[in-house]
């Protein structure tokens, strides 16, 4: 068993470092003063001589408890200002603070902090530990995806956990315990937060409301709705690697009736690839806001023609028709003319290659036209490349900053991305690598996500290019820091069009 007892914040105490992805648990140190906690401490030992004989308190093999009534107490209204900051996310029912202190031979048994009431869930649980336990007493979860640990009591710190899973089921692994405590002291004040179930999808220490970073470039708003974690872990890594205020945007709770925090000098990073993310960036952008377009009001379009800019430019793809009709006749056209089958049929949409199909015959490409259309979905008919590798280039800016193989699924024509460090490289061939760029450029953006296939004959196909796109297996595997990347171009873009620096 792991035990968390060392600092583990990067920053001060107003900073929570994420220690457990299932569930989800974050820890701050120092995040309460020993002015803080000395005077609470003694604000608890009063009340608990005054309130042993009384049905507000309790006491059992738990320790003492009570529920502590924050209105009036300067002190609570400040600590409750300060855990409702540092979360993000507003407390529906505010009035209490828990206390306990545990005595030798006192511990919690294993329980969830699952609870309902007047409608609203016990979505995240702060715990704050107000004094060091000298042997025992940490608080143990023992059925987290990487293993059991403990987060022991140290005097000022902060853990917070999420009790629910994203899509608002109760939580299995934030099982948690308080350990016996063996020698000396604990008190904790636990600050349990009631809000509706789709909080669950809340990240705390995050919050796009900020004030303003020092300097130009000082702030990068990241767009999320439903990112993978690690892609919002590695930007925000580069952002503080490189100074730059990593303010982080819940699309799931984005109030679209409030006015941009946005000023001329920002950033912004879409990660998100949903219709409502769209429209939150685009609501968000004022004039003088860096973002990956390459031109200001393109962050307001989206043509949708990709294929038909690549033809345009001169980018090497497959051939390909737009398969708009379930005519039989017309059908058979579209088959020899791309040459008959196997063919590819390209839906919008999707990732991993659940919208790609392999059609093999005239029967299956007459039965999967038919229920496309009946279903109200119109894809590209490709040509198929046999015996070609899959490469994915990654762009930011006017050049590749990563490239990778993608190996093929095992009785499937479809590829995954590369596990292996030695597939991670650059093509030996340049010609892939300006394909990959232009396939960016022509839709007016500067990151994209390219896949392109190589022949064995030498010849390659831009299949398409992703933006945004996904890109922390090639950062976290490949070595490549894409994300930095990215905040270095869009840096020195807000400065540009902030009017500091030059063109």
């Amino acid at each position: 068993m792991i035990i968390i007892g060392k600092d583990v914040s990067r920053g001060g105490g107003d900073t929570l470092e994420r220690v457990s992805a299932k569930p989800r648990v974050w820890v701050a140190d120092r995040f309460l003063s020993e002015e803080e906690t000395e005077a609470l401490l003694v604000q608890v030992s009063a009340r608990e001589s005054e309130s042993a004989s009384k049905l507000e308190a309790r006491e059992d093999q738990a320790g003492f408890s009570f529920e502590w009534l924050i209105d009036g107490n300067l002190l609570l209204e400040t600590i409750r200002e300060k855990v409702t900051n540092i979360l993000g996310l507003e407390n529906q029912l505010p009035e209490t603070f828990r206390v306990r202190h545990y005595r030798p031979g006192n511990g919690h048994p294993p329980h969830l902090d699952c609870y309902e009431i007047d409608g609203y869930s016990l979505v995240f649980t702060a715990l704050m530990y107000l004094e060091d336990a000298t042997e025992g007493g940490e608080t143990l979860f023992p059925e987290t995806e990487e293993g059991p640990f403990a987060v022991a009591s140290r005097l000022g710190r902060l853990v917070v956990w999420c009790n629910y899973l994203p899509d608002g089921r109760p939580d299995p692994r934030s099982s948690h315990e308080g350990m016996r405590l063996a020698r000396g002291s604990k008190t904790t004040l636990a600050w349990f937060v009631y809000a509706p179930l789709s909080a669950a999808t809340h990240t705390p220490g995050r919050g796009c409301f900020t004030e303003k970073a020092p300097g130009l470039g000082g702030r990068l708003f990241y767009i999320d709705d439903g990112v993978p974690e690690e892609t919002t872990e590695v930007m925000e890594k580069a952002c503080g690697a490189r100074g730059v205020h990593f303010a982080y945007v819940d699309v799931r709770q984005f109030d679209f009736s409030a006015a941009s925090p946005l000023l001329p000098g920002d950033m912004i990073y879409r990660a998100a690839v949903s219709a409502d993310a769209i429209k939150a960036e685009q609501h968000l952008f004022v004039d003088g806001v860096a973002t990956l377009y390459r031109k200001p009001e393109g962050v307001f379009f989206d043509t949708g023609a990709a294929w038909a800019l690549f033809e345009r430019a001169g980018v090497p793809t497959p051939r390909a028709v737009y398969c708009h009709t379930s005519d039989r006749a017309r059908l058979r056209g579209y088959a020899e003319y791309l040459g008959g089958f196997p063919l590819i049929a390209k839906f919008a949409g999707g990732s991993g290659g659940v919208n790609v199909v392999l059609i093999e015959s005239l029967q299956g490409l007459f039965s999967l036209m038919d229920h496309a259309h009946y279903n109200g979905r119109t894809p590209y008919l490709t040509a198929y490349v046999p015996d070609a590798e899959h490469w994915r280039m990654v762009v930011v800016g006017d050049s590749v900053v990563a490239a990778y193989r993608n190996q093929t699924q095992t009785d499937d024509f479809r590829t995954y991305d590369a596990e292996r460090a030695e597939d991670y490289l650059f093509p030996k061939d340049p010609a892939m690598a300006a394909s990959a760029v232009a396939a960016v450029q022509v839709l007016q953006v500067e990151l994209g996500g390219v896949d392109i296939l190589l022949h064995p004959s030498g010849r390659h196909y831009v299949l398409e290019a992703n933006f945004p796109c996904y890109f922390a297996t090639a950062q976290l595997t490949g070595g490549f820091d894409i994300a930095g990347a990215i905040v270095k171009l869009l840096r020195k873009k807000a400065t540009r069009l902030a009017g500091a620096g030059t063109p």
